[in-house]
């Protein structure tokens, strides 16, 4: 995975894990990993998600999970809207 970005799931200090609300309008996230399970709940729009060589179609109320060192990258079209929840898989990378 050394040719890919490590995102690195930064958590507040009085939680476990971090939440928050993603907006994209025809945005591509490149292939990244991260050492953390990754829960994504569409709230609106289109999305595709590839995990590791597998792309999944998502529209408003689906779900998907990707966990710790899963290569991940998405494709938002029109206005997707999602929540995304992360925990890191052992704590131990966490930088604070």
């Amino acid at each position: 995975m050394t040719d890919l970005q490590h995102e690195k799931v930064i958590t507040p200090d009085s939680l476990p894990a971090r939440f928050f609300f993603y907006n994209s309008s025809s945005q591509f996230v490149p292939s990244h990993w991260h050492n953390s399970v990754e829960l994504l709940y569409m709230k609106s729009g289109l999305m595709d998600v590839g995990i590791n060589s597998r792309t999944y179609s998502l529209k408003k109320g689906d779900l998907i999970m990707d966990f710790d060192r899963e290569k991940i990258a998405a494709e938002g079209y029109d206005t997707s809207a999602c929540l995304i929840f992360t925990e890191p898989a052992d704590g131990t990378h966490v930088d604070r």
